[in-house]
């Protein structure tokens, strides 16, 4: 049988001993189940104690309406422990038994983040109507105090506020999913993860606002478990102002004698001087908080796992941290990378807190492979371009002898490398094969697309691999030639590097993708016949349907449509709520709509027989690059210049750099040249959209 409060007995002695009662002790072994049942206990067997409406009343949820008449930052959620509840799955009532922990806190706290990984925003809303929102979970954690259960910390719309201060509403109803268990527990919630209501659910659940008048109340916020001694004094202050809250409404009504006013008078001395202490306490636990965050995140710096120049990625490390210390494990476990120095590998015992632009570009030239300059590149340079700085080549290493037509010459073919893809990123929708390895033009190569196997009865004969290689014939052998004046290198302040590179990628790019899209023609049998102008989602709908009916893979598709295409879609409102908002190009793109994960307007697709878009999966149309072979080897002589390969450690595209001076101008030539083929894949992995 479970304890009974005793005649007199306080509620805190009371839970006190029901949590160490030995029936408890056995059928709850977890300390926030058997909190909750003992606090249950308590307020049902003292229901009747109730004091006049005339007398004060102490609102049990310190997080009741604040003395200015705000609405609570911290809600509860969900009560802790064991309950029996009657409510709706599927539009049909349901009797369930859930028991409610820690970890249950954890996966509503994960179900959050995973939302707000989105587009849309996780809301609250009235009566859940899943209309208007009448708050935004902000975070969810367990909290022992007040009472123990989910506690969700909010942001209140208008209408919410309103709501609350108001008291047009006084009580939270969770909506989540419930565990396959019995009790069942929480596995996580929808996108509408509850709302406002009079008649919740939970009977347990504590109010949004309490009965005593708003000076009553404590406005004190939760604080977050984080394993330190703070949380214990905090929670044991906490109690004793209530006790004194309450010692001095008896007071006040006995003040017929000098004997009470003084005891009156100590216990506001005591009280005040209490939550002088408690805010101290909280105050050394947040600086503590902030201290073990920036220690954590200067750990991960030191050791690679975040780059010293990265701010933005520390700053959203510490804020995790502060907000759930057990971030910190998670932030300890990211791998660490070893800092590219002088060409070495830095030791770890040696701590580089920033790359001299001297060391970085010394460290580009010596570099062992063409692969690891790009990495240098990356790494030191880029993110010196990206911002739009110029690269002090003056500062180069006397030994990086020809600095303009070496040094230069060689950062402007891998920044345009850089751009290529980043400018024209359809190149990432057909099926690529990039190397470093050298070959003549017309030379054969094989490019491997990846098919669905097909699944049959257990000891069938062998099927064919889902592999297939294609042959590519690298018969385009391109070039883009430049030169820089006396004048031009002479200036060193100007920026040669971002006034030369992005030309050169525009027109390296478009001459791949136009290639690729050449290779768009009736081999690919399947089409779609009807004018541009006339295109909506409905389009979509069935370039989807016929590659799903042609058997092609359902990932890594694509559309490219031309102007007008672009045009039509752009005028349908469902297509534009997919329109991508961080597009850098002049053209239309749309984001993953209807199974298509790029939709790009390309003015430039080919007119062959009427063509005004293509719809096709990866392997529908495969580019392949190599580098064009030395001279030098082949004809066993020395070249009058210099011979380079640059690589895009990224997108594993790669050059053959070739740079000379001219003896009577002076002048530095810079030759980019790229041998590269393209092919159709597989055939049926592509819809052609024709006019007519």
């Amino acid at each position: 049988m479970l304890p009974a409060p005793q005649p007199n007995e306080s509620e805190r002695d009371f839970i006190a001993r029901c949590m160490g009662h030995e029936k408890m002790l056995a059928e709850f072994p977890d300390e926030a189940q058997r909190s909750a049942v003992c606090y249950r206990q308590w307020r049902e067997a003292t229901a009747g104690r109730a004091a006049a409406d005339s007398a004060p009343i102490l609102a049990r949820v310190p997080f009741a309406l604040a003395a200015d008449g705000t609405a609570p930052e911290w809600i509860m959620w969900m009560p802790g422990g064991e309950h029996t509840i009657t409510g709706t799955r599927g539009g049909r009532r349901v009797t369930l038994r859930v028991r409610i922990g820690p970890e249950d806190a954890a996966r509503v706290q994960a179900s959050l983040q995973e939302h707000l990984r989105g587009r849309q925003r996780p809301y609250f809303d009235f009566d859940h109507d899943g209309k208007a929102a009448s708050a935004w979970p902000l975070e969810f954690a367990w909290h022992d105090m007040p009472e123990p259960g989910i506690w969700a910390r909010v942001e209140w719309s208008d209408a919410g506020r309103a709501a609350v201060v108001g008291k047009t509403y006084r009580a939270f109803s969770p909506k989540w999913f419930p565990t396959d268990t019995d009790p069942a527990g929480v596995a996580g919630a929808p996108l509408n993860m509850g709302g406002l209501v009079n008649d919740p659910a939970f009977e347990q659940i504590a109010p949004l606002w309490g009965k005593a008048p708003n000076h009553q109340q404590s406005t004190v916020n939760p604080q977050p478990s984080t394993g330190m001694t703070n949380n214990t004094e905090l929670a044991a202050l906490q109690a004793r102002i209530a006790e004194l809250e309450t010692a001095k409404a008896d007071l006040e009504a006995k003040l017929a004698n000098d004997e009470t006013k003084a005891a009156l008078e100590a216990a506001k001395q005591e009280q005040e001087q209490l939550r002088a202490e408690l805010s101290r306490l909280k105050d050394d636990l947040e600086a503590r908080k902030r201290r073990d965050a920036e220690a954590c995140v200067a750990s991960a710096v030191a050791r690679g796992a975040i780059a010293p120049k990265d701010e933005a990625t520390q700053k959203k490390w510490r804020d995790l941290i502060l907000s759930d210390p057990a971030n910190a494990e998670l932030l300890a476990k990211l791998p660490g990378k070893p800092a590219v120095s002088a060409g070495r590998i830095t030791p770890s015992a040696i701590r580089v807190l920033k790359t001299d632009v001297a060391d970085a570009l010394r460290g580009y030239v010596t570099a062992a492979n063409p692969r690891e300059r790009g990495e240098v590149y990356q790494k030191e340079f880029k993110p010196l371009l990206d911002k739009g700085e110029r690269i002090p080549f003056e500062r180069a290493p006397v030994e990086a002898a020809n600095v303009l037509g070496t040094l230069a010459g060689n950062i402007i073919a891998q920044r345009t490398l850089d751009l290529i893809v980043s400018r024209r990123p359809m190149l990432l929708n057909v099926t690529t094969d990039f190397s470093d390895q050298q070959a003549v033009k017309g030379q054969t190569i094989y490019t491997r697309t990846v098919g669905i196997p097909s699944v049959a009865d257990f000891g069938s004969a062998a099927s064919d691999t889902a592999m297939t290689d294609y042959s590519v014939a690298l018969d385009q052998h391109k070039q883009v030639y430049y030169a820089f004046g006396a004048a031009e290198y002479l200036a060193t302040n100007r920026n040669l590097v971002e006034e030369v590179a992005p030309a050169l990628a525009a027109s390296i790019g478009n001459a791949l993708v136009d290639a690729v899209a050449a290779l768009i023609t009736p081999a690919f049998t399947s089409a779609i016949t009807g004018p541009a102008a006339n295109k909506d989602f409905s389009a979509l709908t069935s370039a989807a349907k016929t590659l799903n009916t042609n058997g092609a893979p359902d990932f890594a598709r694509s559309m490219w449509v031309n102007a007008d295409f672009a045009e039509a879609l752009s005028n349908d409102e469902l297509i534009m709520e997919y329109l991508d908002g961080n597009n850098r190009t002049a053209y239309g793109h749309w984001l993953n709509i209807k199974g298509f994960d790029n939709v790009w307007e390309y003015p430039a697709l080919p007119t062959t027989s009427n063509l005004i878009g293509f719809a096709f999966q990866r392997s529908a149309l495969i580019l392949a690059a190599r580098v064009a072979d030395n001279p030098e080897r082949l004809v066993g002589a020395g070249y009058p210049g210099t011979l380079q390969v640059v690589t895009d450690p990224i997108s594993g595209l790669s050059v053959l750099t070739d740079r000379w001076i001219e003896q009577g101008t002076r002048k530095v030539n810079t030759r980019i040249d790229v041998l590269y083929g393209c092919a159709r894949g597989v055939l049926t992995c592509g819809v052609r959209f024709v006019s007519a």
